[in-house]
C-alpha cells in the first residue's frame, strides 16, 4: 500500500514539472520577435559657408563610404569634413582626396 502511495504521489510530482506558462512566451510574443530586420539607410549631408554635399544616401555602409570619396558627386565641397566622415566612420581603405 505505501509502495502504491510513493509511486503515485512521485507520478503526480513529475508529471506538473512541465511548461510553466508563466516563463514561456505566448504566441503574441513570439509573432513580435520575429519581426523582419528593416534596411539600415546611411546618409549624410555637409556643407562649409560656400557649399553643400547635397543629400547623399545608401542601403549599404561600403556604397556610402565610396559616396564620401566622389568629388564630382559632392560638388567639390566639404572635402575635409567628408574625410573627418570617413575616418570616423571606419571605413575601409584610405580618403582619396582630390587632385
Amino acid at each position: 500500500m505505501n509502495k502504491v502511495l510513493l509511486i503515485t504521489i512521485f507520478t503526480i510530482l513529475f508529471t506538473s514539472c512541465g511548461k510553466n506558462s508563466e516563463l514561456w512566451p505566448t504566441k503574441s510574443e513570439a509573432s513580435a520577435a520575429s519581426t523582419p530586420a528593416q534596411a539600415e539607410e546611411y546618409s549624410y549631408e555637409l556643407s562649409t559657408s560656400k557649399c553643400s554635399t547635397g543629400v547623399q544616401s545608401s542601403p549599404s555602409f561600403f556604397t556610402i563610404c565610396e559616396k564620401l570619396q566622389n568629388h564630382e558627386l559632392n560638388k567639390n565641397c566639404a572635402e575635409k569634413k567628408r574625410m573627418d566622415l570617413f575616418q570616423r566612420s571606419q571605413c575601409p581603405g584610405e580618403f582619396k582626396l582630390s587632385s
